[in-house]
């Protein structure tokens, strides 16, 4: 029976562990979280206990000498690098899976390269932008001159940013990218996450094929983008509720799906691993890693490095 550890039990570790209900194939679930009681992981595990075969095993410390077929770290990113240090030297890790924005300092993305060169290849990152590429349906060779406008609730800019960039260089296939914050309000201020922060106002990020700017909003309930293209324009709307509305006003389509959030993309990340031992549903860690450490400095440079963000 396959393995899986899920650290870190808040709202995406529920998510993660939701996902897995719809996974055919029997799998051992390990659940640690350092911050919750018992009483409190077996009451946020009785539902799915009562409408899965899978086996609930809630451990009161870190698991050691396991064989672990899916890590799916999902803690926060300031503590993220030590938990994965601890996991990897003590037990024989397949695959991960990390929320981001990975990890909150540049040296913790040196540690984990220099020391788990052998885990990165099987490395995932909880990024939907992929998944939301292919709901596009853009057509590919006439991506030029592209233009993205994202306006978020005010709150959820930095939580949601490395969705949009990535996206935006899934586009123009190009990494190169230069930030202008002059624009950004100058303060930053508490998340709804206790302990860390959030920004607001309005960031422009560029390349030599397009720009993409991310900006937010009081008192709207949803993510609005919009897409300019060379032949194409649509616009995006991402709701709370998980529903993704998309127009395209050149092919005069309107499309209503199901958001991929992590409550559906780990099963196919699952699914595929079980079958192919692989799976392109996530970017891996090495596709997002320098835009990672970009956006943390950049956003520190601004801000000052007390800024703290998940």
């Amino acid at each position: 029976m396959k393995k899986i550890l899920i650290v870190g039990f808040g709202g995406m570790g529920k998510a993660h562990l939701n996902s897995l209900k719809f996974i055919e194939k029997k799998l051992e679930i390990l659940i640690f979280d350092r911050f919750l009681n018992m009483r409190e992981l077996i009451k946020n595990t009785e539902e799915f206990k009562s409408k899965s075969k899978h086996k609930i095993i809630i451990k009161k410390i870190i698991p050691k000498k396991e064989n672990i077929f899916l890590l799916i770290e999902a803690t926060y990113s300031n503590t993220r690098y030590s938990n994965l240090k601890y996991i990897l030297k003590n037990n024989k890790v397949e695959n991960i899976l990390l929320e981001k924005m990975i990890f909150s300092k540049e040296s913790s993305f040196r540690h984990f390269e220099r020391n788990f060169q052998n885990n990165i290849i099987n490395t995932y990152v909880n990024v939907w932008s992929k998944s939301l590429f292919k709901m596009l349906d853009l057509d590919k060779k006439k991506l030029k001159n592209v233009s993205i406008s994202v306006t978020v609730p005010k709150g959820d800019l930095i939580t949601n940013i490395i969705h949009f960039i990535y996206l935006f260089i899934l586009m123009t296939k190009n990494k190169s990218l230069s930030f202008n914050t002059k624009k950004l309000d100058k303060k930053y201020f508490s998340s709804k996450r206790n302990g860390f922060h959030e920004i607001s106002g309005k960031i422009e990020i560029s390349n030599s094929r397009g720009s993409i700017i991310l900006k937010t909003r009081k008192k709207i309930n949803s993510h609005i983008i919009t897409i300019q293209t060379e032949k194409e324009k649509l616009r995006v709307n991402i709701t709370r509720d998980g529903n993704i509305h998309i127009t395209n006003y050149q092919k005069n389509t309107f499309t209503n799906n199901k958001f991929p959030y992590s409550s559906i993309i780990t099963k196919k990340l699952v699914n595929d691993l079980l079958k192919r031992k692989k799976s392109n549903i996530l970017p891996k860690y090495d596709n997002l890693n320098l835009v990672s450490i970009q956006i943390l400095n950049k956003i520190k440079e601004t801000y000052g490095k007390k800024i703290l963000f998940t």
